[in-house]
């Protein structure tokens, strides 16, 4: 399945150092597709470059600048992996600062017109009753690799192949997907 990475069918907890590892190799290893259902509204504990600061300072012209370089290691990657990508982030409104950023600089500026992953956005208030308990991937359909949070800061990662668990990450991304917009370039 994930040739050099040990899934096995019980979940297992991975500290931060061991999930970023088991992550690399999850999504080097993809063939088909990667999904990826984000839900918080905040990571600015993952995420704080300088496009990111600039945004909250309010220069917004220099932040879509910044974003460029920052973003560019991921778009290679995705760029050089063949699965297809697609990402629902679940929003509520209003937006945070910092998910007003993600969407205009990141998904806008970067991963949109460089179409390597497909994104769309759903209402928190339109799937209140299959709103997932925090942000996960699934690699080609077989295994479910959840994030870990501690406020807005990366703590680890839950790791299964479980069927069971799979079963209910796929259920999860098709309703996900069938109640949000795609963002268009």
């Amino acid at each position: 399945m994930f040739p050099g990475l040990a899934v096995t069918a019980s979940p297992v907890l991975l500290d931060r150092a061991a999930a970023l590892g088991a992550f690399e190799q999850l999504f080097d290893a993809t063939e088909t597709s990667m999904f990826k259902a984000e839900v918080l509204q905040d990571y600015t504990g993952c995420d704080d470059g300088p496009s990111l600061r600039a945004w909250m300072a309010g220069d917004h012209d220099d932040a879509r600048r910044l974003v460029i370089d920052e973003m560019r290691p991921w778009i290679e990657r995705c760029a050089a992996n063949p699965a297809t990508k697609a990402r629902v982030h679940v929003v509520e409104r209003p937006f945070t600062t910092y998910l007003e950023w993600e969407i205009a600089c990141c998904y806008r500026e970067m991963i949109l017109p460089a179409a390597t992953e497909q994104v769309s956005l759903v209402e928190a208030t339109d799937v209140r009753s299959t709103l997932p308990p925090g942000d996960f991937w699934i690699f080609d359909e077989t295994t479910v690799f959840e994030w870990r949070y501690e406020a807005t800061a990366l703590v680890g990662a839950i790791v299964s192949s479980s069927s069971g668990d799979v079963d209910r990450a796929l259920q999860l991304r098709d309703e996900l997907t069938a109640a949000a917009v795609r963002l268009e370039p």
